[in-house]
Protein backbone atom coordinates (compact mmCIF):
# COMPACT_ATOMS: atom_id res chain seq x y z
CA UNK A 1 0.00 0.00 0.00
CA UNK A 2 3.17 2.79 0.79
CA UNK A 3 4.96 1.41 -2.26
CA UNK A 4 2.29 3.18 -5.20
CA UNK A 5 2.93 6.50 -2.82
CA UNK A 6 6.24 6.24 -2.19
CA UNK A 7 6.58 5.92 -6.27
CA UNK A 8 6.72 2.29 -7.02
CA UNK A 9 4.31 1.70 -10.18
CA UNK A 10 4.09 -2.33 -9.21
CA UNK A 11 3.23 -1.33 -5.84
CA UNK A 12 5.33 -4.39 -3.94
CA UNK A 13 8.07 -3.55 -1.27
CA UNK A 14 10.07 -6.30 -2.85
CA UNK A 15 10.66 -4.21 -6.46
CA UNK A 16 10.66 -0.97 -4.47
CA UNK A 17 13.94 -2.20 -2.90
CA UNK A 18 15.32 -3.49 -6.01
CA UNK A 19 14.41 -0.28 -8.17
CA UNK A 20 14.93 2.63 -5.53
CA UNK A 21 17.83 0.40 -3.14
CA UNK A 22 16.08 1.19 -0.26
CA UNK A 23 15.75 -1.29 3.01
CA UNK A 24 12.76 -1.67 4.93
CA UNK A 25 12.83 -2.62 8.58
CA UNK A 26 9.69 -3.10 10.38
CA UNK A 27 9.41 -3.18 14.32
CA UNK A 28 8.72 -1.85 17.83
CA UNK A 29 10.30 1.67 18.19
CA UNK A 30 10.85 2.77 21.71
CA UNK A 31 12.72 5.71 22.65
CA UNK A 32 15.64 6.23 25.22
CA UNK A 33 17.36 8.40 27.14
CA UNK A 34 20.98 8.86 26.48
CA UNK A 35 22.14 10.77 29.02
CA UNK A 36 24.78 9.41 30.97
CA UNK A 37 25.16 6.80 28.53
CA UNK A 38 21.77 5.06 30.07
CA UNK A 39 20.76 3.75 26.62
CA UNK A 40 23.38 1.11 26.96
CA UNK A 41 21.43 -0.50 29.99
CA UNK A 42 17.88 0.50 28.54
CA UNK A 43 18.46 -0.67 25.35
CA UNK A 44 19.84 -4.28 27.03
CA UNK A 45 16.73 -4.74 28.67
CA UNK A 46 14.93 -4.17 25.74
CA UNK A 47 16.26 -7.00 24.10
CA UNK A 48 16.08 -9.38 27.31
CA UNK A 49 11.87 -8.62 26.93
CA UNK A 50 12.06 -9.45 23.57
CA UNK A 51 13.98 -12.55 24.24
CA UNK A 52 11.51 -13.29 26.82
CA UNK A 53 9.27 -13.88 23.59
CA UNK A 54 10.87 -14.44 21.01
CA UNK A 55 14.19 -16.48 19.65
CA UNK A 56 17.58 -13.90 19.87
CA UNK A 57 18.37 -15.46 16.67
CA UNK A 58 15.32 -14.06 15.11
CA UNK A 59 16.05 -10.43 16.29
CA UNK A 60 17.35 -7.41 15.00
CA UNK A 61 17.56 -4.24 16.47
CA UNK A 62 18.29 -0.44 14.63
CA UNK A 63 19.24 2.35 17.07
CA UNK A 64 18.63 6.15 15.06
CA UNK A 65 17.70 9.48 15.47
CA UNK A 66 20.14 10.36 18.19
CA UNK A 67 19.70 13.84 19.65
CA UNK A 68 21.62 15.14 22.79
CA UNK A 69 18.99 13.37 25.24
CA UNK A 70 17.38 10.94 23.44
CA UNK A 71 17.87 8.14 20.63
CA UNK A 72 15.01 5.54 19.26
CA UNK A 73 15.52 2.06 18.90
CA UNK A 74 13.52 -0.37 17.06
CA UNK A 75 13.48 -4.13 17.54
CA UNK A 76 12.23 -6.37 14.15
CA UNK A 77 12.47 -10.14 12.92
CA UNK A 78 15.44 -10.62 10.82
CA UNK A 79 13.02 -11.99 8.09
CA UNK A 80 10.88 -8.63 8.61
CA UNK A 81 8.01 -10.36 9.20
CA UNK A 82 7.16 -8.80 12.28
CA UNK A 83 3.32 -7.17 12.16
CA UNK A 84 1.71 -4.78 14.71
CA UNK A 85 0.88 -7.79 16.55
CA UNK A 86 3.65 -8.49 18.21
CA UNK A 87 3.45 -4.49 19.56
CA UNK A 88 0.18 -6.37 22.04
CA UNK A 89 2.84 -8.65 23.68
CA UNK A 90 4.92 -5.81 24.25
CA UNK A 91 3.18 -3.03 25.10
CA UNK A 92 2.65 -4.01 29.24
CA UNK A 93 6.51 -3.43 29.38
CA UNK A 94 6.62 -0.22 27.00
CA UNK A 95 3.47 1.97 27.60
CA UNK A 96 4.94 4.24 24.80
CA UNK A 97 6.04 1.61 22.29
CA UNK A 98 4.82 1.78 18.70
CA UNK A 99 5.14 -0.70 15.64
CA UNK A 100 6.92 1.47 12.91
CA UNK A 101 7.97 0.92 8.98
CA UNK A 102 11.38 2.77 8.11
CA UNK A 103 12.91 3.13 5.18
CA UNK A 104 16.99 2.83 5.37
CA UNK A 105 19.71 3.03 2.52
CA UNK A 106 20.80 -0.44 1.12
CA UNK A 107 23.81 0.86 0.30
CA UNK A 108 27.24 1.96 2.10
CA UNK A 109 27.04 0.11 5.19
CA UNK A 110 29.81 -0.40 7.05
CA UNK A 111 30.14 -4.16 8.74
CA UNK A 112 31.54 -5.08 12.10
CA UNK A 113 31.91 -8.38 13.53
CA UNK A 114 32.85 -10.12 17.09
CA UNK A 115 31.42 -10.73 20.32
CA UNK A 116 28.64 -9.29 22.66
CA UNK A 117 31.94 -9.50 25.33
CA UNK A 118 33.67 -7.01 23.55
CA UNK A 119 30.74 -4.75 21.86
CA UNK A 120 32.10 -1.49 24.11
CA UNK A 121 35.18 -1.51 22.41
CA UNK A 122 33.64 -2.16 19.09
CA UNK A 123 31.41 0.99 19.60
CA UNK A 124 34.22 3.33 20.77
CA UNK A 125 35.97 2.22 17.58
CA UNK A 126 32.84 3.23 15.70
CA UNK A 127 32.02 6.38 17.46
CA UNK A 128 35.60 7.47 17.17
CA UNK A 129 35.07 7.67 13.24
CA UNK A 130 32.18 10.07 13.61
CA UNK A 131 28.28 10.35 14.07
CA UNK A 132 26.37 7.54 13.17
CA UNK A 133 22.89 8.06 11.30
CA UNK A 134 21.59 4.58 11.39
CA UNK A 135 23.07 1.17 13.31
CA UNK A 136 21.78 -2.43 12.73
CA UNK A 137 22.70 -4.99 15.28
CA UNK A 138 22.16 -9.08 15.22
CA UNK A 139 23.01 -11.46 17.77
CA UNK A 140 23.05 -15.07 18.16
CA UNK A 141 22.84 -17.29 21.07
CA UNK A 142 26.72 -17.62 21.20
CA UNK A 143 26.83 -13.94 21.68
CA UNK A 144 28.57 -13.58 18.90
CA UNK A 145 27.35 -9.94 16.78
CA UNK A 146 27.04 -8.27 13.84
CA UNK A 147 26.96 -4.39 13.57
CA UNK A 148 25.74 -2.50 10.38
CA UNK A 149 26.73 0.93 10.74
CA UNK A 150 25.31 3.71 8.16
CA UNK A 151 26.94 7.61 8.36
Amino acid sequence: MLGPRLGNTRGDWDSYKRTEAVMIFKGIKVTFSTENGRQYIDIAKFWDTMEKHYDVDRLSGLGLNWTKNTMDYIIGFRDNSMTNEVLKVIKPYYTSAEYVIKLLPNRDWKKYKGHVSKIKETYSEIWKAGAVKFEIETFDKDGNMELLIHR
